[in-house]
Formats: structure tokens, sequence, C-alpha cells
């Protein structure tokens, strides 16, 4: 597998600020418990109409709960420094020492002095060795950089990563990969937002792929004050927000509670990236109370955006697949039942009460069905149609004891009738519905 550089003595890293949000909308295929897709300006469910056709595909999402293993707020990222020294057989601090520009005809080549080999099986790469590396990397003498190679006889270089002697520190001071998970994350929590761009990503990096139950035993170790000033901050990466707005329902108080509720409700003229994860850590903090104040201002409200009431059902999924306990699960499905005859979201509130096991709106759902009224927008009502026929398939699904004389459940035999209803209503979209949906 390659290994990923930056390059970072030649790309300068862009001003916090200058990051261009977009919306983020669920990713088609994933039955939208994927956390991250940017749009631009164009409507949430034109983007998902004509591709969630293929949501099938992913029948999983349908019948079991949605099992995210990594931060469930965060972006994706690349290799962290600890993969990286994981995968490459040589890893060596060198000095930059010289190099030659590219001439007509000739490449360029820098060349480097090893001063530290924190990991090899080559026998050539020792202490005080020169390496010689391809291409023409522009640096003063003296300067530290990390280098990469693949290969155990003959190590094939990669790109130089250049750092300064805090972060090469960091990276050989960091408990490996076999370390208990709770060792590793302690660890990278004390460099969470460090002044050293280098390290704050490298940080979060080890955060974004962490499960959530191995970040919960941090709480008693979370730095309220410092997370509760980067969730309100201009400053903070928007990329980060969702994820620290989770820490701080973790080790938060009352007066975050209320701060953070301000956030939720305040009035805003564009997408707000991460607070998806703001509500989440206002719910932990709130239970159904804070519930409540989401249905009133943002999954029920019809004044609300598109995004917002999309991240306020994020928040929502996130309790029931990650927080047993913290809201009565009868609650969670009611906020999600009042949300099946909003065309924006609708969709995605059916697959998700099907996950959930919640058959009481079957007859609803039926007299929903391909209802120009509710859903006006011709290809929102047929990716709704295409999820009320799935849900009944799968409402249909029981496995029956053979040593029981008991009818099966009730939802089950409406189910049935509905399905034949539906199909009969309806054959083609049945068969688009249920092709790699087998009934």
């Amino acid at each position: 597998m390659k290994v990923l550089r930056l390059k970072m003595h030649r790309r300068p890293r862009p001003p916090r600020k200058s990051v261009t949000v977009l919306e983020a909308i669920p990713k088609p295929g994933c039955g939208g418990i994927c956390p991250y897709e940017s749009r631009a300006h164009v409507s949430h469910q034109r983007v998902l109409g004509p591709i969630l056709g293929w949501l099938c595909v992913c029948l999983v999402v349908w019948t079991h709960s949605a099992k995210v293993e990594a931060c469930p707020f965060c972006p994706p990222t690349g290799l962290t420094f600890a993969e990286q020294l994981e995968n490459a057989p040589t890893v060596v601090l060198a000095q930059w020492a010289t190099a030659t520009k590219p001439t007509e005809g000739q490449s360029g080549q820098t060349i480097f002095e090893v001063v530290d080999v924190l990991k090899t099986s080559n026998k050539t790469v020792v202490k005080g060795n020169r390496i010689t590396i391809g291409g023409y990397w522009e640096s003063r003498s003296g300067d530290l950089f990390m280098l990469f190679a693949s290969g155990k006889d003959e190590a094939a270089w990669d790109d130089p990563v250049e750092m300064t002697e805090t972060a090469a520190h960091y990276i050989s001071q960091a408990p490996p990969i076999e370390s208990p998970v709770e060792n590793r994350l302690t660890y990278f929590l004390k460099f969470l937002e460090f002044s050293d761009p280098l390290i704050a990503d490298d940080a979060f990096a080890e955060f974004s792929k962490a499960r959530y139950k191995d970040v919960l035993p941090l709480a008693k170790h979370l730095p309220r004050k410092k997370i509760r000033g980067w969730v309100f901050s201009e400053e903070t990466p928007p990329t980060r927000i969702g994820f620290y707005g989770l820490l701080l329902g973790l080790c938060g108080n009352e007066q975050d509670a209320v701060d953070m509720e301000q956030h939720i409700v305040a009035k805003t003229d564009g997408p707000r990236f991460g607070i998806e994860g703001v509500m989440a850590g206002y719910l932990l903090l709130r239970g159904e109370a804070g519930l409540e104040l989401l249905n009133r201002t943002t999954l029920h409200n019809t004044d609300a955006s598109e995004g917002e009431r999309y991240r306020a059902l994020q928040a929502v999924r996130f309790m029931w697949t990650y927080a047993a306990g913290k809201i009565n699960k009868a609650a969670l499905k009611e906020s999600l039942r009042g949300l099946i005859e909003r065309p924006d979201v609708a969709e995605l509130a059916i697959i998700d009460l099907a996950r959930w096991k919640d058959w009481s709106i079957q007859s609803r759902l039926v007299e929903l069905y391909d209802s120009k009224t509710v859903y006006a927008d011709p290809s929102r009502r047929a990716g709704i149609n295409k999820a009320i026929i799935r849900y009944m398939v799968v409402s249909t699904r029981y496995k029956r004891d053979e040593t029981s004389e008991e009818p099966p459940p009730e939802h089950v035999t409406k189910g049935k009738r509905y399905v034949a209803l539906l199909r009969e209503k309806d054959p083609d979209t049945f068969e688009k519905a249920t092709k790699f949906f087998p009934y």
C-alpha cells in the first residue's frame, strides 16, 4: 500500500478561515448513514433522487443497526503517522543537505543526511549516511525531514515530509498502534489544536479513526474549557467542530448545555458544518428535554432549512446507535415519525424506522404512497415510493418458531397485505425497488 505524504514545504497551509464549507448530505448507497458528502447550491433531494436507486444494494442498512466504527462526526482523513510507521519498512529522520535543480534532460535530486533511524530492516540505512532522493526539494541546510521508504532489500523513498523537532519528538514518543487504545488516545488528546499544524492534524486524525466506545473512557480526562473554546471559536477548522461538540457533550456542564442550545437555535444564513455533532453533544447533556427542543426548532419546524433538519436527524441517529439509555427509544422513533411527511428527509426517516423495526406507520405510509400533495417534487416522490415499498417488504420478514402455534405478529400480516397492494398498484416501481431487494 502506498504511503501518502504531504509536501508541506512546497504547499503552504492556507489560513483556517479560508476553508469553504459545503453543505453535507447523506451519502447515497449507505442508507443515509455515511456522514459526509459535499454539495454546492443544489437541492438536497435532486442530488439524492437519481442516485438513491442503487441504495438497495446496501440491504444491511434495512435489517440491521448501522455500525459506524470511526468517529460519526469526523470527515475522512489520510494515514496517521502511526499508521505510516506501521506500514513502512524504513523510517528515518534526516537533515536536508543539498539539492540539484532539474535541467533539460536531467531530473533534479535532493540529498539528506540521516540523523536518526526510527525503523529499518535495511543494513545500509544508518545514522550519518546520506540518502539521495529523486526530485528537487528546496530547503535550508539542517532543516529536518522524515523519510519513509518501501521495499526491504532496496529502499524506495517516498516524498519527504518537512517537520519541526517538536513534531519529530511527538511522532517518536507516540504509543504504537498495538498499544491499548485508551493509552494512545490519552496521548493524542494533549495535542488536539496544537500550535504546530502537522501535530494538530495528526492528533485529530487519530481521533477521527477512533470508535465512540473507545473515546467514552476519556471523558474524565477531557479539558472542558479548551473543548468549549474550540466549539464556539471561529478559528476552529469547520470539519472538527462536530467532533468537539460531541466531546463537550461528554464533559460539559449545565452552562455548556445552555450555550450549546443558544448556538443550535441561532439563525444563520448558510450551512453550519459540524452542527450535527454539537446537537448530539447537546442531547447527551439534556436527554429528552433536548430532543423536544430539536423537534420544535428543527426536525418538525417547517421554517428550518433542509440542511439543518438533516443534521438534526444525524444527531438522533447517533443517540439511537451509540447512546443507549440517554433517551427513550420510543421518543427517538416518535421524532422520526414526524418526518415522514417532510419531502426533504422522508426517504431517510422511512429507512431508519424500518431499521428500528417501527411498524406503527404501515397504514399511514400506504396512504402517503405516490402522494402528489405531500410530495410535490417528482424525483423526491419516486425515491420515497421505493422506500415505502422496501419498508413494507422488511416488515414481512419474520422467522417463525416451528414448534410454536402462535400466529405471526400483526405487522407481518399487514405488511404482506400492503406489499401485495403496492405491487398491484405500481408494478414498475415495485420491480425497481425490489430488484436487488428480494421479496
